[in-house]
């Protein structure tokens, strides 16, 4: 959903989030309290459980009529002047073995009756809070199906689901270079309902997870306002008094994708040829007031609708090649203000702050196109799971930026997100997964639910590789297509496709857990001769804290740089708290890295030191006296020119080990080890001194008489 754009991030637009978050000036998100969240975040961890609660029921279809011609003939935005009409019929089908009642999600309505052609009798009803309960005349069964007429009167007071503006009022100063005061051109009316917020201005199942049809039928005076809703392949009819515009959806969704929005709107048309198929074009409607469709300036001074979506077709090409072709019968952009947010992608029909138009918002746009896959067609089951939205919109943004500006592109674009989260430490100890449905979309909260979720599916596709991850999650999409998916739903399909990659690992860290690896690197090179040098690794995970996974088990990369390029990279595995790695390059480096854009990590400090000389010298290893007398000592003599892990052992003259001598590490310097004599037979023995990492073997021959 809702990309969140401070003022901070005037040079990183559209980094944060999917409902595009933009404000005009000064920034007035509403923030929450971590302390509070984090202590509620605890009891939030399904590790293995699906978190989805359902009704007793599946809503099939939702036809709905909007009487709004009160609300455009009126000049005000309060009381009576904004209410409305509305008749839903809903068509659902019992889910449960026996059921007697319905239980649906109506608030700031008035229900003024409740018909069904269902029953032989009417249903009786109680509205109560937030709630309407429909009490069925006889039980029904499940797999029954059963309809409802809902007639009411929608009476709320504030811009809450429903939204009402009038013409004239003041929104704010404009982005620069202009700084302008931005004032309402016409009257607007619109819908705005994620998270749960679809209850708000129609009764209905409010719940992601429950997909239906969506057939709306909207009423306005005859000589006012166009009407944008879920796709752009609509109908009008106009009489005398009032025109009705009807739209009906091809394809399920969850509630909080359905929109409508009415306003004096110009509709301009474009299309997006498939890349699967080009002799099929798929049209893209654009709803704008006609005063901002073009202008002979794109530096942000003016608004340009022309402009801000001349490349939404190639971005539906780039996202048609890696998650599978367009899903839906068409697409389409309606400019909305004032927008508490940047856009929102409703199925088909996204709704974006009319800001956009001014130019610089074109990974906002992407990210809610992206949506379209990542959320519309594939939707989070529950608003625990809606990391699996935003952060496949926020990862989407850097793909879009990979299309032209290619690998560099993407992983600096990636870097700024991760930024965004290692700025606020107070961030790294709530989980990505079950952030608290208010913060879900609110500052800083929403930088676990955009950014740190973006960079997990970034490390998934670099960690699994480009080739495996998207066939696989390509597939995964089409599996879920008109479906809602839980995040254990996403971690077993995963699973499926990639059978060897720990999958359960991997989400139980970045995904049920919290934080990320903090970590130190020392590391030295050694002359291995032959142009070899070897690479000895020490790396200490050094993060704490409540949630935080005391040691992160994941692949990491280091990047190796001679004269300041980087030259080459090996892939290694983190598996301790301290771990010690070893490897192998052909050229003596002058720096090393971990590679943080194939990792989500903060490194607080690295070293390298470099040592040309071999690790050891063996050019005086002895051992005296020799040959020896059963029952006396000997004594191994040699010099080490650095730290080494050393094995030493005793063999027979027909190669039989006899006993280990030592097996452990040893500093530079002189070193003098014990051989006990008084256990072997007079004969030839052979003593094997070897490195662990196999820079050093000597096989001394030792003589008992």
């Amino acid at each position: 959903m809702r990309n969140i754009l401070l003022a901070c991030l005037l040079f990183f637009p559209s980094l944060l989030f999917s409902q595009s978050y933009i404000f005009i000036d000064q920034p007035f998100e509403k923030k929450v309290s971590l302390k509070s969240e984090l202590k509620k975040s605890n009891n939030k961890i399904l590790k293995d459980e699906s978190a989805l609660i359902k009704r007793d029921y599946d809503v099939l279809k939702y036809t709905l009529t909007l009487d709004w011609r009160n609300i455009f003939k009126s000049k005000t935005t309060e009381g009576p002047d904004r209410y409305y009409k509305g008749i839903n019929k809903i068509d659902l089908v019992i889910d449960t073995i026996k059921l007697n009642k319905i239980e649906l999600d109506a608030v700031n309505q008035l229900i003024d009756s409740v018909k069904s052609t269902s029953f032989e009798y009417q249903p009786t009803y109680v509205q109560s809070g937030d709630l309407l309960t429909i009490n069925l005349p006889s039980q029904k069964l499940k797999g029954d199906t059963i309809s409802f007429e809902i007639y009411y009167t929608y009476i709320g007071k504030n811009n809450s689901g429903f939204n009402l503006y009038p013409q004239g009022k003041y929104i704010g100063q404009g982005p620069p270079p202009k700084r302008d005061s931005i004032f309402l051109i016409h009257r607007i009316a619109y819908t705005m309902s994620e998270t749960s917020f679809a209850r708000n201005w129609m009764p209905c199942n409010d719940q992601p997870d429950d997909k239906a049809y969506f057939d709306v039928t909207v009423l306005t005076p005859p000589d006012l306002p166009i009407v944008a809703v879920s796709n752009g392949l609509g109908s009008l009819q106009t009489t005398t008094d009032s025109r009705t515009w009807h739209y009906s959806s091809q394809y399920p969704m969850a509630t909080y994708l359905m929109q409508v929005t009415a306003s004096e709107f110009e509709m301009h048309q474009d299309s997006y040829t498939k890349v699967t198929n080009p002799n099929i074009s798929i049209p893209l409607f654009y709803y704008v007031w006609g005063e901002d469709w073009t202008s002979d300036t794109t530096d942000g001074g003016a608004y340009n609708a022309e402009n801000s979506f001349r490349n939404t077709s190639a971005m539906m090409g780039v996202y048609a090649k890696l998650f599978g072709e367009f899903p839906f019968e068409s697409y389409g952009m309606v400019a909305v203000q004032p927008f508490d947010f940047g856009g929102m992608e409703h199925q088909t029909m996204t709704s974006i702050n009319r800001t956009w138009l001014r130019g610089w918002y074109e990974t906002g746009i992407a990210h809610e196109l992206s949506h379209q896959w990542i959320g519309d067609l594939m939707t989070c089951a529950t608003w625990y799971d809606i990391w699996l939205n935003e952060g496949g919109a926020t990862w989407s943004e850097a793909l879009w930026v990979e299309s032209y500006a290619g690998s560099s592109g993407y992983d600096d674009y990636l870097g700024y997100t991760a930024y965004s989260y290692f700025r606020d430490t107070s961030l790294y100890q709530i989980p990505i997964y079950a952030v608290p449905i208010n913060g879900i979309f609110t500052y800083p909260l929403s930088i676990l639910t955009y950014n740190k979720a973006g960079f997990v599916y970034n490390m998934l596709r670099k960690q699994i590789g480009d080739s495996v991850f998207f066939p696989a999650f390509r597939n995964i999409i089409k599996k879920f297509s008109f479906k809602s998916i839980e995040t254990i739903d996403f971690a077993e399909a995963l699973k499926k496709e990639v059978p060897d990659f720990d999958f359960d690992q991997f989400f139980n860290q970045w995904i049920f857990s919290a934080g990320h690896p903090i970590l130190n690197l020392s590391a030295f090179s050694y002359n291995w001769g032959n142009n070899k040098y070897k690479i000895t690794l020490d790396i200490t995970q050094k993060q704490s804290g409540l949630n935080i996974p005391n040691v992160f088990k994941t692949p990491i990369r280091i990047l190796f740089f001679k004269d300041s390029t980087q030259q080459t990279y090996r892939d290694l595995y983190l598996s301790n708290r301290e771990d010690t790695l070893e490897t192998f390059i052909d050229f003596r480096p002058d720096s090393i890295a971990i590679d943080q854009t194939y990792l989500l990590c903060q490194v607080q400090e690295t070293t390298l030191g470099v040592n040309d000389a071999n690790i050891y010298s063996n050019d005086n290893i002895t051992v005296y006296p020799n040959p020896i007398a059963k029952g006396d000592k000997a004594n191994i003599n040699f010099h080490l020119n650095n730290y080494a892990n050393l094995e030493i052992s005793l063999f027979d003259e027909l190669g039989r080990k006899v006993r280990d001598i030592y097996s452990n590490y040893l500093s530079n310097g002189n070193m003098q080890l014990e051989v006990k004599t008084d256990d072997l037979q007079s004969g030839i023995y052979f003593i094997k001194i070897q490195a662990n990492d196999g820079s050093m073997r000597k096989i001394l021959k030792l003589v008992v008489i």
